[in-house]
């Protein structure tokens, strides 16, 4: 086998290596090594500078290429490049960029083992994510739980569908001039055909043949970009119930205008919320949602999820949203101030019975540096009441009281309740329940 197999081999095998560790496994000099490099031209990627240069052997990702820049489109609706992504082997991965929030310290050299973190938090998930397998992955090769597909498959996601998904990061030249065309083409919902478009987009969602980006959660939803009565243009997510014949139905339709309440006494608290309205058609509810990572008609925030930033830095997403408060706080991800916010948050879901505040269920907004900045609340009813699997429903739950908790939550929670008992848009059955708390 001659040197320039044996140096592949080692790039096929670790990925990455340095120069003192290539010439101690190949046993050559590093004169000798140097000029075995330089003659593999840009096949091989450089990482770093000086002593502390590290090399990798790019990877060819099917018709696709081996390296892509990252985009992110601004609240102006500009856009920057911020990196630049290149397949590596050994399922490894790198980025280039000065956006040290991307990195972290754990990643200071910008070499992922996987597709880095913050893209990976939004390939397609949960109820859309699922319509989307359904209506795309046939023309990749792929079925199933799209959570479940291999990374290449992921980035083919992103370069071929990538203009609209959540956050405001894009990867490659097409997705960025889709999305930027896009962004001036689409037809917003107009006031007056809300009703009418709002089945035909629920119908659409419920067939799998939704288009637009892939939110996470299970709830049938669908997104859009709707007309406000005075002509101002809103990006939401619509959540909704389906006929309010069926018990099971009927008790999502409670819960969604549950989640309206609990947006509208946050919002008041001073808490970041997106505006939240509900109305009934046909039979349906429908929860309106605004997305944070929407401004106007084409500007985009990034962000990012607890259950992808923990699990990138600490490993500890089976802790209580409390526990990364705790966490992140300390390592300066995010201020004192978000800390604090979060911890009133999990206190007061528990109180209203939210048993599904899982680390997808909270978000940040990210920007180049640290700290990062927490995101709008979303996803907070009592989901101690949703119906199960087999629509069975329930008429009691348990709401957790924990010893530290803020009395500013226990008023919330008990106004909550309040409100819920009394709001025009709950049961009977679902009252009752309120009521013997």
């Amino acid at each position: 086998m001659t040197i320039e197999e044996l140096i592949r081999r080692e790039f096929l095998y670790h990925g990455v290596r340095s120069a003192s560790q290539l010439a101690t496994e190949l046993q050559i000099s590093q004169p000798t090594l140097s000029r075995k490099l330089s003659k593999m031209g840009d096949s091989l990627l450089r990482i770093g500078k000086g002593k502390s240069v590290l090399y990798a052997l790019k990877r060819t990702v099917d018709s696709f290429g081996s390296s892509w820049p990252i985009f992110e489109i601004q609240e102006s609706g500009k856009h920057q490049q911020i990196g630049q992504l290149t397949a590596l082997h050994a399922k490894k991965w790198h980025i280039e960029t000065d956006w040290h929030s991307l990195k972290g310290d754990d990643f200071r050299n910008g070499i992922f083992p996987g597709v880095p973190w913050f893209l990976d938090d939004v390939r397609p998930q949960g109820f859309l994510g699922r319509a989307f397998a359904r209506t795309h992955g046939p023309s990749m090769g792929l079925q199933g739980d799209p959570s479940r597909w291999p990374s290449d498959a992921i980035l083919e996601v992103f370069l071929r569908f990538g203009s609209d998904l959540p956050g405001a990061f894009v990867v490659g030249e097409e997705a960025l001039a889709m999305a930027l065309k896009t962004s001036h083409e689409v037809s917003p919902v107009l006031y007056e055909q809300r009703a009418s478009e709002y089945l035909r987009l629920a119908d659409a969602a419920m067939g799998g043949f939704l288009p637009g980006s892939s939110a996470g959660g299970e709830q049938p939803k669908f997104t859009a970009l709707v007309e406000e009565e005075g002509g101002s243009l809103r990006h939401v997510m619509v959540k909704f119930s389906g006929s309010k014949e069926r018990p099971e139905e009927e008790r999502w339709a409670d819960l969604l205008a549950a989640e309206q309440i609990a947006f509208t006494l946050l919002a008041e608290e001073g808490l970041a919320v997106g505006k939240a309205t509900v109305m009934d058609i046909d039979g349906r509810r429908f929860l309106t949602i605004d997305r944070f990572d929407r401004v106007g008609p084409g500007g985009r925030r990034a962000m990012v999820s607890l259950l992808a930033l923990d699990s990138a830095f600490f490993g500890q997403a089976y802790t209580s949203w409390n526990d990364a408060a705790d966490r992140l706080e300390k390592a300066a991800w995010i201020s004192p101030e978000d800390a604090s916010l979060i911890r009133l948050l999990w206190h007061f879901g528990s109180l209203i019975g939210n048993n599904d505040m899982h680390y997808g269920n909270l978000s940040f907004l990210i920007q180049k540096n640290i700290p990062l900045t927490l995101a709008p609340s979303y996803d907070m009813l009592p989901m101690a009441l949703r119906p199960s699997l087999q629509g069975q429903l329930s008429s009691t739950m348990n709401r957790e009281h924990h010893a530290d908790c803020p009395h500013r939550a226990l008023e919330l929670a008990e106004c909550f309740w309040e409100r819920v008992a009394a709001s025009p848009l709950i049961s009977e059955g679902f009252r009752k329940i309120c009521c013997s708390r």
